[in-house]
């Protein structure tokens, strides 16, 4: 990029904000950081991290996985799956079982506890998508004016009323 078309992008507009701020790409990225805020809220009232969430979200749609599977799934390093996993086992909200083909995997299942938990969890994402969705079907707004309002939500509006 050459400086004047450096000079060209930071220019402000009457908002302040510079041409790239204004970016599709930079409305996508408030738009995805937004989201996950509000997954991280919900997740803290559940007294959960949005990892954690994350794995239970995953054991609910297959269950049994390893933490070396979930890790696959969620994009985790190895210690992060190994990490979350533990750390479910230790809250009780999943048990672990050796797997009868492979005598070194443990396979995680949900508790009672887990699943119930795993309710909350589908709740709060089915509310985030509905939120999302209504948004992204909104027929007369363009893809910019749809990623800007999903970066301009309010986690209040991921609350049930």
């Amino acid at each position: 990029m050459g400086l004047a078309q450096r000079d060209a992008a930071l220019q402000k507009y009457a908002d302040g904000k510079s041409m790239i701020e204004h970016s599709p790409a930079a409305a996508l990225h408030r738009a995805a950081r937004n989201i996950e805020r509000m997954l991280m809220l919900e997740a803290k009232q559940m007294g959960l991290t949005p990892n954690l969430l994350r794995v239970l979200l995953a054991l609910t749609r297959e269950p049994g996985l390893t933490a070396a599977e979930i890790g696959r799934q969620l994009s985790f390093d190895k210690a992060s799956s190994l990490y979350v996993v533990r750390e479910l086992h230790a809250r009780g909200l999943i048990t672990r079982v050796v797997d009868k083909d492979d005598p070194k995997a443990l396979r995680s299942l949900l508790t009672g506890k887990g699943s119930k938990a795993a309710g909350t969890a589908s709740e709060i994402q089915m509310r985030i998508d509905a939120i999302v969705g209504e948004i992204l079907e909104a027929p007369r707004l363009s893809c910019r004016a749809k990623l800007e309002r999903l970066a301009q939500i309010r986690v209040a509006e991921s609350t049930p009323a």
